[in-house]
């Protein structure tokens, strides 16, 4: 089966059970890569009587995510050398050079202004791997899985963002908050204190521009825990602080996502 018919089926699977549309077949490997298939099928164990295909689907995409480990060359890994850093005039002129394009135009010229501005070639790529939306400003190497800085020109608010590469999936976003676990943390006394308190409280990435809030651990067997900030808002990114909560990443010894994890919250004055 062709990649996009593969999609287009498992989008309309997805879609009949209530799960988030699949936009690309880079969207649909990306969330097979960050599932575990165990965890999607329980998951989707309410879903089986009323759906007989849908263990043709879970095998299809198995077998999918097969291929494409097979027939797909591994990304390069991510290091110091994508790191561009641009003062504060150089960024201005970048940008500038861009003001007449429109988005997705905007970023693919604002690549190229990069690469004019003396950007190296690593630093370009890594802008391509995430769509031209943002560019690498710091790489902390932390081992087998290390943390990327990111900086997004264009954004109206949280122009900092915070990856965690090298591992499997290559590219794993802390604040794609539609990854998080929601179960654990809504369950949580802390959690329903404060919205008993606040009922607009909602979740919210934490401002990533110092480049701080997410800490790592050794594991037992050579595995790396990461340890992620986030804040809880009254309803708005201008809103008050109402606590902070956190996240962890666990990856094992070979770098695989053994996938995110609610940890705690903290109440704030």
């Amino acid at each position: 089966m062709h990649c996009n018919e593969l999609l287009a089926f498992f989008s309309a699977v997805w879609l009949s059970n209530g799960s988030p549309m699949l936009r690309s077949y880079s969207d649909f490997l990306t969330y097979g890569e960050n599932i575990a298939m165990s965890r999607i099928w329980a998951h989707t164990r309410p879903m089986h009587d009323r759906q007989g295909g849908f263990r043709l689907a879970i095998g299809l995409l198995a077998s999918a995510l097969a291929i494409h480990a097979q027939t797909t060359p591994a990304e390069p890994p991510v290091d110091a050398r994508a790191v561009w850093k641009p003062d504060t005039e150089t960024l201005q002129k970048t940008r500038s050079g861009c003001a007449s394009a429109a988005y997705p135009a905007l970023g693919t010229c604002f690549a190229e202004q990069m690469q004019k501005a003396g950007a190296s070639p690593e630093a370009v790529a890594f802008m391509h791997r995430l769509h031209n939306d943002a560019f690498l400003v710091k790489y902390q190497n932390t081992g087998r899985v290390s943390i990327a800085w990111t900086t997004y020109p264009f954004r109206a608010n949280q122009n900092s963002g915070c990856l965690l590469v090298n591992g499997t999936p290559s590219l794993v976003d802390v604040d794609d908050l539609s990854r998080l676990p929601r179960d654990s943390l809504q369950s949580s006394s802390g959690w329903r204190a404060l919205v008993a308190k606040h009922p607009k409280a909602t979740l919210w990435p934490d401002d990533r521009s110092g480049m701080t809030g997410v800490g790592v651990q050794s594991l037992p067997g050579s595995g790396q825990r990461f340890i992620v900030n986030y804040l809880a808002l009254d309803g708005c990114h201008a809103c008050a602080r109402l606590a902070t909560i956190r996240y962890v990443f666990d990856f094992d010894a070979t770098g695989r996502l053994l996938g995110p994890r609610f940890l705690g919250l903290r109440a704030l004055p």
